[in-house]
């Protein structure tokens, strides 16, 4: 046991002391830091004061339409007080000469009751607005109709400004709260398993290639080496997490003022059980392809082949992310293929966190997922100390996957 904890101690200490662990680390918490205190960033540096409108922030208008120019100019000018509104005269062409040579930054033609066109530059991808002309310019033509019918302002006004009085009451979980932090966890396993477990492989091919193995094995047994070395690492990919959540945490506490709506304060407001469940399947999801990374990598004799090697397991984490990911989005995380996910323990850890946090599992399903991903766990892992225990001296052509196992009935038989 005291070889077993001193393989630990060393991968834990030599991964968690190297400076790409601590920059990464750093440099994320800093990033996490910096976007959460933003907003308060922003009103220190801002103040009260009011944003200046810009010479590109001006709106002109060609008014062609049935409406006067007066009514067009107070419409706009009440609803977007942010733009500065001129009416001009002017064609199409006109409009177009005057956006190139930057006189305006947006030219609205209107012509007849309800026909508008927008010239400008380029409108962004997250430029809004077209959409709020539209509504401008909808309201004031449903107006325009009313009039016409009959009906006094007052009437008008009522029959525009009405609205519907909406009330939801869900009997189960809410998936437009969950699908954010949904896809956070999903996310976060995922580079865990791929980053990590990968580490795991490569730190075994290191020490092949370098015939430090030869040496290792006359002093400690393959079996403790192999657990010391993936729950070293798995220890500190938790650890690295660690840190990373608990400085976010700190960050949002210390601005929660300022982000006490909005999709943030819903990621940081997950319900205990989806915390506990997800810590639970992130660590066991870890170890069950950690084993397997480590036996890989006691069966490659060059640290230029583990990628190859790996590639098997890496496709089976990468097709179960995608799966999950594909399901989350339109909700259907009830479906067959992801029921078979829960259950299949290469692919449980995504899908059971996506289900039990989007949407309710019964509790003999999460139960029995968990056991079932717990109980491969330890096969895997006792079928992985064999290979490795096997492999570790064994160099040349990595054998294929019928003489590994011919190779382990042989063994067990001896």
């Amino acid at each position: 046991m005291k070889k077993f904890f001193t393989v630990f101690k060393f991968e834990y200490s030599n991964l968690v002391k190297s400076r790409t662990f601590i920059v990464l680390t750093l440099l994320v918490v800093i990033g996490a830091g910096i976007g959460l205190s933003w907003p308060r960033i922003s009103e220190l540096v801002s103040g009260d004061k009011e944003t200046p409108v810009e010479e590109g922030m001006t709106i002109a208008v060609i008014n062609d339409s049935v409406y006067d120019d007066e009514l067009i100019n107070s419409t706009l000018q009440s609803s977007m007080p942010e733009y500065k509104i001129s009416l001009i005269e002017g064609t199409q062409d006109d409009a177009r000469e005057m956006v190139k040579t930057d006189e305006y930054g947006y030219i609205i033609m209107l012509k007849g009751e309800n026909e508008y066109t927008l010239v400008t530059k380029s409108l962004g991808i997250d430029n809004s607005l077209s959409y709020r002309l539209d509504g401008i310019l909808l309201y004031n033509y449903r107006s325009y109709l009313l009039d016409n019918a009959g009906l006094d302002a007052e009437q008008s006004n009522a029959v525009l400004q009405a609205q519907m009085e909406y009330n939801l009451v869900e009997t189960g979980k809410s998936q437009t709260n969950s699908l954010l932090y949904t896809n956070m966890i999903v996310i976060a396993m995922y580079m865990i398993i791929i980053i990590y477990g990968q580490m795991v492989a490569t730190s075994v091919a290191t020490e092949k290639s370098s015939r430090a193995m030869e040496v290792l094995v006359t002093t400690v047994d393959p079996v403790r080496m192999m657990f010391g070395k993936v729950l070293g690492i798995g220890t500190a990919a938790l650890t690295q997490v660690a840190v990373i959540a608990g400085s976010t945490i700190l960050f949002y506490n210390l601005n929660s003022d300022y982000l006490a709506t909005g999709f943030i304060s819903t990621l940081f407001n997950m319900p205990a059980e989806t915390i506990i469940l997800s810590i639970l399947l992130v660590i066991l999801g870890f170890f069950v392809y950690a084993f397997l990374y480590a036996a890989v990598g006691s069966l490659v004799s060059r640290i230029e082949d583990v990628s190859q090697g790996v590639l098997p397991i890496t496709f089976i984490s990468i097709a179960s992310y995608m799966i999950v990911m594909i399901s989350m989005p339109s909700g259907n995380v009830d479906s067959l293929l992801m029921k078979i996910c829960t259950f299949f323990p290469l692919t449980s850890p995504y899908a059971l966190v996506a289900r039990m946090a989007m949407t309710d599992v019964g509790l003999w399903q999460s139960i029995g997922a968990v056991a079932l991903l717990l109980v491969t766990c330890i096969v895997i892992g006792y079928l992985a100390a064999m290979v490795y225990r096997l492999g570790v001296l064994m160099y040349g052509k990595p054998p294929k996957m019928k003489e590994v196992f011919k190779l382990l009935k042989d063994s067990r038989k001896s």
